[in-house]
């Protein structure tokens, strides 16, 4: 349900790999170390295998998102049976800003507007002990501010005790209360 548009989410690794291939066409070799490098360094930053916290408040970003799914799980209706809010555990969630690595931290610090400020991909996994409901969600959402997150769509992929894909919130509206 959930969909990464290429263009969208991988559009700085795609444009760094863009950059090391157009790199071979001048005779200039630290250019060509310069665009294997961007590469490198993007293509792990979204792969999740490094992760450079140029952002100070990235951690505080995870935890109240992570609170937010907390929430979003614990008063879905079709979740009762297989969720109980004193025994939901949710793992370390991996989340994606795209505002995050180099190209962030210099428009944060140049202070140049960004279109995507605010977007945010997270994945993580849930279980619950007591109800032995566990599954994945992959949310997709905005934050406006240091305080107000926003999903837009959360998709639950629950494994057990029966596989299915839930659909918690698919708008592109975000309504403030």
């Amino acid at each position: 349900m959930l969909q990464r548009f290429i263009f969208q989410r991988e559009k700085y690794w795609i444009g760094a790999s863009a950059f090391c291939l157009g790199t071979f066409a001048f005779p200039f070799q630290p250019l060509h170390y310069l665009g294997f490098a961007c590469c490198a360094y993007n293509v792990l930053e979204r792969l999740g295998i490094i992760e450079i916290n140029l952002i100070p408040d990235i951690e505080e970003r995870k935890t109240k998102l992570n609170q937010l799914l907390r929430h979003h799980l614990e008063n879905f209706d079709d979740l009762d049976r297989y969720i109980s809010p004193k025994t939901l555990l949710l793992a370390l969630p991996k989340v994606t800003f795209d505002d995050q690595g180099f190209l962030g931290w210099l428009w944060y610090k140049l202070n140049i507007p960004n279109s995507n400020k605010g977007k945010f991909y997270m994945d993580t996994q849930w279980k619950d002990v007591k109800y032995y409901g566990e599954g994945w969600a992959r949310c997709q959402g905005r934050y406006l501010s240091g305080n107000n997150y926003y999903f837009t769509k959360i998709v639950v992929d629950q494994s057990k005790p029966r596989p299915r894909e839930l659909v918690i919130l698919d708008t592109d509206i975000i309504e403030i209360n």
